[in-house]
């Protein structure tokens, strides 16, 4: 299920986010078998993209945003930090439609869009609900939370470089605040 879409992220963020990044390397795309081995998927058919790692601490004011919206849904977010990826789209850059891993490695995955929408040309966000398409707004510092079970993609970058904030949550990154559960 969408959990929660609407805007994240101030300018002041994004450009913070941006500027940081400065060793890009190759995306990777993995599955994972049994016993929870994971493997690479080494195809340029199904991503062709750059990234950079990072890891976002507790103390910094974008994981307190992060935290705030998982806490209107019961959850907080226990640990000290979060490894992220600021992914690279250039021309003819793309990821097919997938879903992540849902044997707990990936229970949900925020993705925030840091350019403006002038700055590229294609490489829409799409996501699918009930096999209904829907596609994300391209406002800056706008993004998705995402439930590991939704289909979704980018399509490919026709013109210009786009940039996305991508972070996955593990389950046992969180800690339920509420009595039930929300999802």
């Amino acid at each position: 299920m969408l959990i929660y879409e609407g805007n994240i992220f101030s300018e002041e963020d994004c450009n913070h986010l941006l500027n940081s990044a400065k060793n890009f390397t190759t995306s990777k795309l993995y599955y994972t078998r049994d016993q929870g081995v994971k493997r690479e998927i080494i195809s340029k058919n199904q991503r062709n993209s750059l990234q950079y790692d990072f890891d976002l601490l507790k103390s910094n004011p974008m994981f307190s945003k992060l935290n705030n919206i998982l806490e209107n849904f019961g959850y907080r977010l226990k640990c000290e930090f979060l490894l992220c990826n600021i992914i690279k789209y250039e021309i003819g850059h793309f990821i097919f439609k997938h879903r992540h891993d849902t044997d707990g490695d990936s229970f949900l995955t925020f993705v925030i869009q840091l350019d403006n929408s002038e700055n590229y040309q294609g490489g829409d966000f799409l996501y699918w609900l009930d096999d209904k398409e829907y596609k994300m707004n391209r406002n800056r510092g706008y993004g998705a939370m995402l439930s590991a079970d939704i289909e979704h993609e980018v399509l490919k970058v026709t013109e210009g470089v786009r940039h996305s904030f991508v972070v996955f949550i593990k389950l046992n990154d969180l800690e339920n605040i509420k009595s039930k559960k929300i999802f």
